[in-house]
C-alpha cells in the first residue's frame, strides 16, 4: 500500500491548515442574549463601506506561500465611540452605541478589540444586519490581561457592532476596533468551518470512534490570528510527567511558520463535535479559551508547543493526552482525530504499521525537513484536509506519536500518504528548551519513554480560603472574587473559599468593585487630607489612610488629590482617575513600605502552593480617609 519513494528529495504540499475563523454564538464563553438593536428595533447608522480587497495582492501572497490556509484577510481600521458610529439614549437612561459596516462579498466578518475595559453591566455584540448570525454578549468578565478580544465571524458581508451602557455606569467604556477580518471562499467552499469539510470525513462519534472517546476530549480546534490572516489548525492537550494539569497544547510548527502570529488572540475550542454519528443541521456549541504563550517549536519536526493563558475548567471535561517518545516502537495501527476545514471533530484510521520517512522532504512553503524526522501513515478510513494540521496521531494504546504536517493526495478522499512530525524526535528537537519538548513535558526529569493520559490531574490544586474586610473591619458581602478561571462571592462575614485552585503556577486574582465613587467621600475627608498636607494633624495618617487619600495613584497625598475630590463632590467629574475600590492583600497592608514603594494592581498574579490556605484582603475606598464608606454599596 505504501507508495514508492525512490527520489532523494520528496516534494509534497503542506496540509496548511493553520488559519481561518468562525465562532458559534457561544464562543469565547459569550453570555448569549439578543442585541437591543434587534429586540427593540433600533435602526443602526448608515453603513461604513470598507475599502475593496486587493485580490491581486491576496493571490500573489497565496502563491508565495500563504496558500490554501487563509480565508480571512485583515483590514486595519480605527473605530471608537468618539470617531464613528451612533449613540442612542434609551427611555430608562441607558445608552446604545452602534457601528454599522459592510465589506462587499464577504462570507463573514470579524473584528479585534483592543484596550477593552467595560463597566459592570456593559455588553457588546456583533451580528449580521439580518439578525440571523449573532456573536455575544461579551462583558467585563471577558476582558483578558492584554485587553484584547477577537469577536466573530458573522455569516454575512454586512454587520453591526453594538455596545450597551447601563444607566449611571460607574465608568466609561474603553475599546478600540483595530482590525476587521473579511472571510472569503477557498476552492469554492463555505469558508466558515461548519459543514465545510469533505463528506468522506467521519464524525468522531461514529462507530469508528467508539474506542477513542477519551482521546477525542483532548483534541481541540485552534483559531489562529496572524497579521496575514485568520484560519484553523488542530491540536491536542498533552499531559506531562507531573500530571499537574498545565495546559500545554501540541500543534504544528507550520501553523505559525513565516507568519506574524498574535498568540494572545489564538482561541482553542473544546468539544466541538456532533453528539452522534450524523452531521447535525445546526452548528454545535463549544467551550473555548482565548490566548496562549509559545513555549517551544522546531521546523525540523514541525512541532509547536503552546501553553494556554488559563487552566482548563473542569466542566470542559477535557482529557490530558498521553504520549510515547519510544523511537524503537512504531504503532502497528494508528488513528488521527482532527478538525478538517475547521469543521466538527473527525476521525481517520490506518490499519497498517506506520513507517519512518528516511529521506529529506521539501515542503511547499520552502521548509526542508531532514531524514527520519517524520513518520508516515496511509489512512484506510477518513482523510485529512486544510484545518487538520497539528492533529495528533495515536498509537493503539491511545498515546500521541506525532502531529500532522502534510501529505499527498491525488484523490482528496483517499490520500496517498500523510506525514507526521515524529514525537520521538521532537523530544530532543533542536537541543534547547525553546526547540524541544522534554523540558516542558518532563519537568520531573524522569526520562520516561511514555506517559499515560489523564482526565483528573493529580497534585494540581489546593483549597484556598480568605476574607475581605474594610480597613475599619466591616465585611464586604457578596463581593465577587476571581481566581484563574473560577469565581465565587463572599458570605455575610466577608469570607470566600475555593475548593480547587491551581498550585505552583501563575494564576490571575481579580476582585472587581469600581462603583459609586462618592461612597464615603465627603468634606470631612477633604479636611483631614488638607490638615495632613499642612502638617497640622496630631496623629499621623496610617499607611492605609495614605493609600486611600492618593486618588490619582501618584504615590503621595497632595493638593491634586484635594482637587480631584472637590470636582467629584461638585459633580464636575463622575469618577476617580483610578478604581473606586482597591483590595490590598493583608500581608502587603502590614508591610512597613506600603504604600510608598508598593503598587497595588487591578489583577494580581499569584503562585499558590500546597501550603497556601489563607488569602485575606483589606478593602480600601478611594478618597475615604476616615472610614465612612459602606462596603456593600
Amino acid at each position: 500500500k505504501q507508495p514508492t519513494m525512490n527520489r532523494k528529495i520528496l516534494r509534497i504540499v503542506l496540509a496548511l491548515a493553520c488559519l481561518a475563523g468562525v465562532f458559534s454564538a457561544k464562543s469565547q464563553n459569550a453570555k448569549g442574549g439578543i442585541p437591543l438593536s434587534i429586540s427593540e428595533k433600533i435602526a443602526p447608522p448608515e453603513a461604513i463601506i470598507l475599502p475593496p480587497i486587493d485580490w491581486q495582492r491576496i493571490a500573489d501572497e497565496d502563491r508565495k506561500g500563504l496558500g490554501g490556509f487563509r480565508f480571512a484577510t485583515p483590514m486595519d481600521v480605527n473605530f471608537t465611540t468618539e470617531n464613528a458610529g451612533k449613540w442612542t439614549t434609551l427611555a430608562d437612561g441607558s445608552r446604545l452605541w452602534q457601528l454599522h459596516f459592510t465589506s462587499k462579498n464577504a462570507l463573514g466578518l470579524a473584528l479585534t478589540l483592543e484596550n477593552l475595559d467595560l463597566p459592570r453591566g456593559g455588553k457588546i455584540f456583533l451580528f449580521s444586519s439580518d439578525g440571523k448570525s449573532v456573536e455575544g454578549a461579551f462583558d467585563a468578565e471577558n476582558r483578558l490581561p492584554n485587553s484584547k478580544l477577537f469577536v466573530g465571524f458573522t455569516r454575512s458581508d454586512d454587520a453591526i457592532f453594538e455596545y450597551f451602557e447601563p444607566k449611571n455606569a460607574e465608568k466609561q467604556a474603553n475599546f478600540r476596533i483595530t482590525k476587521i477580518f473579511h472571510a472569503y471562499a477557498q476552492d469554492g467552499r463555505d469558508a466558515l468551518g461548519f459543514q465545510s469539510s469533505l463528506n468522506c470525513n467521519i464524525n468522531v462519534n461514529c462507530p469508528q470512534g467508539a474506542n477513542w472517546q477519551d482521546q477525542k476530549r483532548g483534541v481541540v480546534r485552534i483559531m489562529v490570528v496572524a497579521t496575514e490572516g485568520v484560519g484553523w489548525c488542530s491540536g491536542s492537550l498533552v499531559n506531562n510527567t507531573k500530571s499537574d494539569g498545565t495546559p500545554y497544547v501540541l500543534s504544528a510548527y507550520h501553523c505559525a511558520d513565516g507568519l506574524h502570529p498574535d498568540y494572545t488572540q489564538w482561541t482553542f475550542f473544546f468539544n466541538y463535535e456532533s453528539p452522534n454519528c450524523a452531521t447535525p443541521t445546526d452548528e454545535p456549541t463549544s467551550r473555548s479559551i482565548q490566548g496562549c504563550v509559545l513555549r517551544s517549536g522546531a521546523r525540523a519536526n514541525d512541532f509547536l508547543l503552546l501553553e494556554l493563558n488559563q487552566r482548563v475548567p473542569s466542566d470542559f471535561n477535557a482529557q490530558y493526552l498521553g504520549w510515547s517518545r519510544d523511537s524503537a516502537i512504531l504503532p502497528a495501527t494508528s488513528v488521527m482525530i482532527h478538525h478538517p476545514q475547521g469543521d466538527i471533530k473527525k476521525i481517520s484510521r490506518e490499519n497498517d504499521p506506520a513507517v519512518v520517512t528516511n529521506i529529506s522532504i521539501n515542503w511547499s512553503n520552502g521548509a526542508v525537513t531532514p531524514p527520519r524526522s517524520h513518520i508516515r501513515a496511509i489512512f484506510d478510513e477518513g482523510t485529512s484536509e486544510v484545518g487538520s494540521s497539528g492533529a495528533p496521531l495515536f498509537d493503539p494504546q491511545g498515546r500521541i506519536v506525532g502531529q500532522l504536517h502534510g501529505g499527498g493526495a491525488t484523490d482528496p478522499c483517499h490520500p496517498d500518504y500523510s506525514l507526521f512530525g515524529w514525537f520521538a524526535k521532537s523530544w530532543d528537537g533542536g537541543g534547547t528548551k525553546a526547540s524541544r519538548l522534554k523540558d516542558w513535558l518532563d519537568p520531573l526529569s524522569t526520562n520516561v519513554l511514555s506517559q499515560n493520559g489523564t482526565a483528573t490531574p493529580t497534585s494540581t490544586s489546593a483549597p484556598i480560603a480568605g476574607k475581605i474586610t474594610t480597613w475599619w473591619g466591616d465585611p464586604m458581602v457578596n463581593q465577587k472574587v476571581f481566581i484563574g478561571v473560577d469565581s465565587t462571592v463572599t458570605d455575610a462575614n466577608g469570607a470566600f473559599s475555593f475548593t480547587s485552585i491551581p498550585i505552583n503556577t501563575v494564576v490571575n486574582v481579580r476582585i472587581p468593585h469600581d462603583i459609586n465613587p462618592t461612597n464615603g467621600v465627603d468634606v470631612v475627608d477633604l479636611l483631614v487630607m488638607r490638615r495632613h498636607i499642612l502638617g497640622l494633624l496630631t496623629t499621623s495618617l496610617t499607611n492605609i489612610q495614605l493609600f486611600a487619600g492618593d486618588t490619582n495613584d501618584s504615590g503621595d497625598v497632595d493638593a491634586t488629590d484635594l482637587l480631584i475630590i472637590k470636582r467629584l463632590l461638585l459633580g464636575v467629574s463622575t469618577q476617580f482617575p483610578i478604581s473606586s475600590w482597591h483590595f490590598v492583600p493583608k500581608t502587603t497592608a502590614n508591610d512597613p513600605n506600603f504604600p510608598a514603594n508598593i503598587t497595588i494592581p487591578d489583577v494580581f498574579q499569584v503562585t499558590f502552593t500546597a501550603t497556601t490556605m489563607g488569602f485575606d484582603f483589606i478593602a480600601v475606598k478611594t478618597g475615604d480617609v476616615n472610614g465612612s464608606a459602606d462596603g456593600n454599596q
